[in-house]
C-alpha cells in the first residue's frame, strides 16, 4: 500500500469534516459503539484462545 500526500482540497475536506463532527453526539456515539464493538471481539478471541490453552495444558 503506498501512501501519499494529501491534497490541499483533501486537506480541506477533512477540516470542514472535523468542524462538523465535532460537536455531534451522534458522531461520538458511533465512535465509542465502535470502540465497544473492537474491545468485545478483542476479549472473545482471547478467551477462546485461553480455553484451548488450558484444554492443552489439561491433557
Amino acid at each position: 500500500m503506498k501512501i501519499r500526500a494529501l491534497s490541499l482540497r483533501e486537506t480541506l475536506d477533512l477540516e470542514t469534516n472535523a468542524r462538523r463532527y465535532s460537536n455531534d453526539l451522534r458522531y461520538l456515539r458511533v465512535w465509542l459503539q465502535l470502540a465497544y464493538a473492537l474491545y468485545f471481539e478483542k476479549m472473545k478471541k482471547f478467551e477462546a484462545a485461553e480455553k484451548m490453552y488450558h484444554l492443552g495444558v489439561q491433557k
